[in-house]
């Protein structure tokens, strides 16, 4: 009686040892690829897409370049207790021109204070001017004066100048740590980090950019908690 061999258990379509035919390798092999293919670029992507976010400048609206903003991202997350990383969060905002329709309270605390720097920094440099313009001989009130302030504000608008290349220079000593996150402290404690922040800013207590800088951060923080939507 004959036994059944190894041979003969095969099933049918294959060869020696289980093996398939070249044939069947070989046509199978595109459609291998093409799924391995599909499963691979997505991962591919979302893997350069991270890398990419990693790798992106810090958000800089006013683009005072990278010593002031990052001073004031340092500001906005330890004095404020804010999270760079914060989810945007899409709205209409009123009052606040300025604010993206996605956007986060730490995106808007760098907005605000970027926009009272850059302020201080267009005050000073029109004041400058005006002290060279009428170096010239222009007379004050005069439409020659005010065209060559314009002028020269326009050309010689510089984001080094004096109050930025003082909010970008580290102090002597660290800055003044919020004691908790900016989401779970009080009305009265976000007033004190904002007088805070504005005082870290470089601006002095009781003037008006300091004023102002504070009415910006509580105007700010307004219109991102209560959207028009």
């Amino acid at each position: 009686m004959r036994t059944q061999t190894d041979s003969d258990a095969l099933p049918a379509g294959r060869g020696e040892r289980g093996r398939c035919p070249r044939a069947a390798a070989s046509s199978s092999t595109p459609t291998v690829l093409r799924r391995a293919s599909a499963i691979i670029a997505p991962c591919l992507a979302a893997c350069m897409s991270i890398a990419a976010c990693a790798s992106a400048a810090p958000y800089d609206p006013d683009r005072l370049g990278a010593g002031p903003v990052n001073r004031i991202g340092a500001i906005c997350e330890d004095v404020m207790g804010l999270d760079p990383s914060e989810p945007l969060t899409f709205g209409m905002h009123t009052g606040v021109t300025t604010l993206d329709t996605w956007t986060s309270h730490y995106r808007g605390c760098v907005l605000s204070l970027s926009d009272s720097l850059a302020s201080i920094d267009s005050v000073q440099a029109a004041s400058e001017a005006a002290q060279a313009c009428r170096a010239q001989g222009l007379e004050p009130g005069s439409p020659d004066l005010a065209v060559c302030v314009l002028r020269s504000t326009e050309t010689a608008r510089n984001p080094a100048a004096a109050p930025v290349a003082a909010a970008s220079a580290p102090p002597d000593r660290g800055l003044l740590r919020a004691s908790g996150s900016f989401y779970n402290a009080s009305n009265r404690e976000l007033s004190r980090r904002e007088r805070l922040a504005c005082a870290e800013l470089g601006l002095e207590p009781a003037s008006g950019p300091f004023t102002s800088c504070v009415r910006s951060l509580k105007a700010t923080f307004f219109a991102i908690d209560n959207p028009v939507n």
